[in-house]
This record gives structure tokens, C-alpha cells and sequence, in this order.
């Protein structure tokens, strides 16, 4: 082992035969270092501002797509809807129609049952009446008969012979107004006024080469009555 004394004398030579030369110190580059760190700042403001206006823009979209979505459900629901109501509203109008029309058919056949019942009173009370307003007409215009005769032969107005029947009390006055009668008649016609006892007064009958016209009392009331029966039905 080397003694203290000799180890001390020989880093005491070795200093003294060592060289002192000047250390190179490389400073850090900090401008170039800072330029890097400056552009990585900036793409990294790129990126991020390219980022978000890309976030932006599915954003955007995402809300365009999440209104149209919304808009096509509610212009559904909206036209379901509506096709609900009017669904609705037809079956309640189809059902009300239905419904009346149901009332009508119950109407009509209580009409029909109640005329089936008292036609025959009806037309016969009709009747009653009509006759006694000929009778009294009759009475107190006898002249009436002329009317009467007159409308009977206009049925018959392209034949030639007339025969009239009427009660013998209105012979005379039927006479006097043949003339009137004949210029009612078409043609130039042969007209006989005859007295007929099964004749009530008012009442006449015409008999001529084309048929005969009943114009009885008894016939235009049967008329009267057929006219009435046909327009209660």
C-alpha cells in the first residue's frame, strides 16, 4: 500500500505536467429553438381552429338534419292528424246521413200507414164537402150548367154531332146559349139539346160519333176523388 506521502506527490506531478487550454462552451441556440416552438404553436392554433370550425360545421349540419327531421315528423303527425280528424269527421257525417235517413224511411212508413188507414175517410169527407159546394154553386148560379156542358163537349170538340142531355129545367136555357157553345167547337157541328129525368140539375151527359162524356154529378166527384187519391200517394 502506497504510503499518504507518495500518493500527495503524485497528483503533485501530475498537475504540474497537465496543460490548462481555454473549455469550448456551446451556448443553446434559443432563437431557432424558439422559431420551432413559435411554428408549433401556430399549426398547433391551425389545427385547433380547423378543428373547431369543423365542429362547427357538423354542428350545423347536425342541427339542419335534427330540424328537418323534426319538421318531416311534424308534417307527419300533422297530416296524420288531419287524416284522423277528417277520418273521424266522415264517419260521424256518414253516420248522422245514416241516421236520418233512417228517421225519413220511419217517417214515410207512418206516413203510408196513417194515409192506408184514412184514405178512404179522407177522399170520402173531401168528397162530401166538394158535393155540397157543387150543390149550392148549382143553386145559386144555375147558369153553372152552361160551364159544365161547355167543358164537357171541349173533350169531344173535333166531332160534328153533338147530343147534351141535361135535366128538362135547363133544356130552355141551354138552348138559348147554343151559339156559344157551338163557336167553342172546331168544326161547324150539329149540336141537340135534350131533356134527360134521370138528370140531376148541374148534371149533363154528351154523346157524340167519337164517344160520350159523363158529366154526372156522381162521375166528376168519382173523378174528384181518384185526383185526390193520387196525390196523397
Amino acid at each position: 500500500m502506497m504510503s499518504s506521502s507518495k500518493v500527495i506527490k503524485s497528483v503533485h506531478d501530475q498537475l504540474e505536467n497537465y496543460a490548462l487550454r481555454p473549455r469550448l462552451v456551446v451556448e443553446p441556440e434559443f432563437p431557432a429553438d424558439h422559431r420551432i416552438i413559435k411554428q408549433a404553436e401556430e399549426e398547433a392554433k391551425k389545427i385547433v381552429a380547423k378543428a373547431q370550425e369543423e365542429a362547427n360545421r357538423i354542428l350545423q349540419e347536425s342541427q339542419k338534419k335534427i330540424w328537418t327531421i323534426e319538421q318531416e315528423s311534424y308534417e307527419k303527425s300533422y297530416k296524420r292528424a288531419q287524416q284522423d280528424v277528417w277520418q273521424e269527421v266522415k264517419e260521424r257525417t256518414e253516420m248522422t246521413y245514416e241516421a236520418a235517413r233512417q228517421v225519413l224511411v220511419q217517417a214515410e212508413e207512418i206516413r203510408q200507414q196513417i194515409y192506408q188507414e184514412t184514405e178512404s175517410e179522407i177522399i170520402d169527407l173531401v168528397v162530401k164537402i166538394a158535393e155540397k159546394i157543387v150543390c149550392k154553386q148549382l143553386d145559386l148560379v144555375p147558369e153553372t150548367i152552361v160551364d159544365i156542358v161547355r167543358l164537357a163537349c171541349e173533350q169531344q170538340r173535333e166531332a160534328k154531332n153533338f147530343m147534351i142531355y141535361v135535366h128538362p129545367d135547363q133544356v130552355d136555357m141551354l138552348r138559348m146559349r147554343r151559339k156559344e157553345l157551338v163557336t167553342r167547337l172546331n168544326a161547324p157541328s150539329r149540336v141537340q139539346i135534350i131533356g134527360d129525368g134521370n138528370l140531376k140539375q148541374g148534371e149533363c151527359r154528351v154523346e157524340t160519333e167519337q164517344g160520350h162524356v159523363d158529366a154526372t154529378l156522381g162521375a166528376m166527384l168519382e173523378q174528384l176523388g181518384l185526383a185526390i187519391k193520387g196525390s196523397i200517394l
